[in-house]
């Protein structure tokens, strides 16, 4: 299996809206938010990172726990020959408890944070030679097409999924998959 990553690009700028459409909407909402997707450039990537290492910011160590908990009955639930996908995938630290139980064939990072992706993809590459390896680029609360020659029986392990307002969140995994047949998240 080759260590190289495929990269795809699922940003459709044209319907995305702008920051300030972002801002303004945010504003006009009860109570008043702003999508976090806006932090998460290759720089807001990294101090989340430093964040998560922090004794206070229990979140991530809890996750890591009921990953480790759960990783061997994921596996077995899954099965051999699976697509693992990770919505959020930041350094892609947690979701190495999944590979080494699981062991799937393929593993398609998503993040809005394009150079710190790659960086954690290519890292997952070279760590996991067996793994083919894919990257998307885009905005995964935004309807998106699984990439070309990705497919397979998957898990989405659901992490970042509490960074979902409870409104915007509710039916994330169903609206990512609803369609295999299509490919159409």
């Amino acid at each position: 299996m080759s260590t190289a990553v495929r990269f795809h690009d699922q940003r459709v700028d044209e319907a995305r809206p702008s920051f300030l459409d972002d801002v303004i909407a945010g504003l006009c909402r009860v109570p008043k938010a702003l999508s976090p997707k806006w932090f998460y450039d290759e720089r807001g990537s990294w101090l989340f990172e430093s964040i998560c290492c922090q004794p206070e910011y229990y979140l991530t160590r809890t996750e890591e726990g009921i990953l480790a908990a759960a990783a061997e009955e994921i596996a077995s639930l899954v099965g051999p020959e699976s697509l693992l996908v990770e919505l959020g995938s930041g350094a892609s630290r947690k979701v190495r408890l999944l590979l080494e139980a699981m062991r799937p064939c393929r593993y398609l990072g998503m993040d809005i944070s394009r150079d710190f992706l790659l960086q954690s993809t290519r890292r997952l590459a070279a760590d996991y030679p067996w793994l083919e390896v894919h990257a998307a680029w885009g905005d995964f609360s935004r309807c998106l097409q699984l990439p070309g020659g990705v497919a397979g029986r998957g898990v989405l392990p659901g992490l970042e999924y509490r960074q979902f307002h409870a409104t915007r969140g509710r039916g994330l995994p169903v609206r990512a998959f609803h369609d295999k047949s299509t490919g159409v998240w």
